[in-house]
């Protein structure tokens, strides 16, 4: 699923608006960016990842940005993901 996906469709639906950033008070450090990935690919297309190729990857990389976080991917699993995808911080 990891399509290219234009800057305006990115920023319209990737933007973490007030209201997400509430929702992150409290989250330790590590769980902020699965979070947010839940969270906006539950909101874009009604799903939850079950791999990291269900993750567009312009998507991942604004919501990066937004964060500030910086993230390599390890293939030995990410907790919330079913198979063995992990990101790393």
């Amino acid at each position: 699923m990891n399509l290219i996906t234009p800057f305006e469709d990115v920023s319209q639906k990737w933007s973490l608006q007030y209201e997400e950033l509430e929702l992150l008070k409290g989250k330790s450090e590590n769980s902020l960016l699965p979070f947010c990935i839940h969270l906006k690919l539950y909101m874009n297309q009604g799903i939850f990842p079950s791999s990291y190729a269900d993750i567009p990857h312009k998507a991942l990389e604004y919501l990066m940005s937004q964060l500030d976080v910086k993230a390599f991917l390890n293939i030995n699993g990410m907790a919330g993901f079913q198979d063995d995808t992990k990101l790393k911080f």
